[in-house]
């Protein structure tokens, strides 16, 4: 089961919305929104099969400028993008103590 919620860490943090039309059937999307999919190089098989897509091993800041108009097309902004496509994959060390992340000190507490 998919959460929204605020996680209960002790530190301030909220997941990002999830962008819904992403969790649509290939065969279920508007035309107009699967003709943006397709702009992202989305196919029937790459949108039904999570993460087969490369583009969702980018971040945001990697994403072209038509990449980012095209994903906020469908719904995205960089929270949502980072979280729900690239699910932080993409991240580097230095990037996991920015703002809407902050998660350096519980891999600092795991040992990393």
């Amino acid at each position: 089961t998919l959460s929204s919620a605020p996680s209960s860490a002790p530190i301030p943090y909220s997941r990002p919305p999830r962008v819904d039309i992403r969790y649509v059937p290939w065969i279920d999307l508007p035309a107009d929104i699967a003709t943006t999919a397709t702009l992202l190089n989305y196919t029937y098989e790459t949108w039904n099969d999570y993460g087969a897509n490369s583009i969702e091993n980018l971040n945001w800041d990697r994403l072209s400028r038509n990449e980012k108009m095209y994903a906020a097309i469908l719904g995205y902004q960089r929270e949502s993008w980072d979280c729900w496509q690239n699910h932080y994959q993409s991240l580097r060390w230095i990037d996991l103590d920015n703002e809407g992340i902050q998660s350096k000190q519980w891999w600092e507490a795991l040992g990393w």
